[in-house]
C-alpha cells in the first residue's frame, strides 16, 4: 500500500520506480511508503500492429498518400503527397490538411511526367502457370477454297493383310477360250452294273432248204 498525505491530485498520477508520481506538481509534499517490488506479471497480449514508418529497411523515406483518417498517427518528419505536391509532418499527430495547417511543410512539387525510356531486357521466363479450363466450341468456319494437289509422296512401306472382304457379286461369263491340248488318257474305270435285258428282236430270214434224206426202206405185207 501506498501512503498519500498534504496533496489533492497526486493519487490519479503514476508511480515510477522511484515511488513518486510522474508529473506530479505535488511532489515536494509526498510522503510516501514504497514496499519491495513484486514479482513481474505475465505477458499481456500482442498489441495491434503499428503504423508504416517514415522509413523503409534500407533508410529510404516513404512517401504516403494523405489520408485524413489516418493522419492522427503521422509523425515528424514523415513525407506526404496531395495532389501532386510533397509535404514533410513537422510534428508528431498533426491536424489540419496540407497546404493549409502549419503542421505541413511543402518540400516540393511533382512535375509532369517525363518521356518513356527505353525498354529494358527481356527478363527470365516465369514458370509455366496450369492448364486453364476447356473454352465452349466456336462457330464452324465456312469452308476454304481447295488448294493445289501437292507432290506424290514416297510409296510407304506395304502394311498388315487386313481381314477378307465380302464376295462381290458374281459378274458376267467371259468369252470361250481356245480348245486346249487333249490330256493324257485316264484309268480305265470300274465295270459298270449290267443293265436290263433287252427286247426280242423280229424273225430272221428262212434259213435255205436242207438235202433230202434217203429212202427208207420198204415194209412187208399182211
Amino acid at each position: 500500500m501506498k501512503h498519500i498525505e498534504n496533496f489533492d491530485n497526486c493519487a490519479i498520477n503514476f508511480w515510477n520506480e522511484d515511488g513518486c508520481c510522474h508529473h506530479c506538481r505535488c511532489h515536494e509534499h509526498c510522503h510516501i511508503h514504497v514496499g519491495p517490488r513484486g514479482p513481474r506479471g505475465p505477458e499481456g497480449p500482442r498489441g495491434p500492429q503499428g503504423v508504416r514508418g517514415s522509413r523503409d529497411a534500407n533508410g529510404v523515406a516513404i512517401v504516403l498518400e494523405f489520408d485524413r483518417q489516418e493522419a492522427h498517427h503521422y509523425k515528424k518528419g514523415q513525407l506526404i503527397e496531395l495532389k501532386s505536391k510533397i509535404f514533410i509532418v513537422r510534428r508528431d499527430c498533426p491536424i489540419g490538411i496540407p497546404g493549409r495547417s502549419l503542421d505541413y511543410e511543402l518540400l516540393s512539387l511533382v512535375g509532369p511526367q517525363g518521356p518513356k525510356g527505353d525498354k529494358g531486357d527481356e527478363g527470365q521466363r516465369g514458370q509455366t502457370g496450369p492448364t486453364g479450363a476447356t473454352g465452349h466450341t466456336g462457330v464452324t468456319g465456312p469452308t476454304g477454297a481447295t488448294g493445289h494437289t501437292g507432290v506424290t509422296g514416297p510409296t510407304g512401306a506395304k502394311g498388315d493383310q487386313g481381314d477378307q472382304g465380302m464376295q462381290g457379286q458374281q459378274g458376267d461369263q467371259g468369252d470361250q477360250g481356245d480348245q486346249g491340248q487333249q490330256g493324257d488318257q485316264g484309268q480305265q474305270g470300274y465295270q459298270g452294273i449290267q443293265g436290263p435285258i433287252g427286247p426280242t428282236g423280229p424273225p430272221g430270214p428262212t434259213g435255205p432248204t436242207g438235202r433230202t434224206g434217203a429212202t427208207g426202206s420198204g415194209g412187208g405185207g399182211q
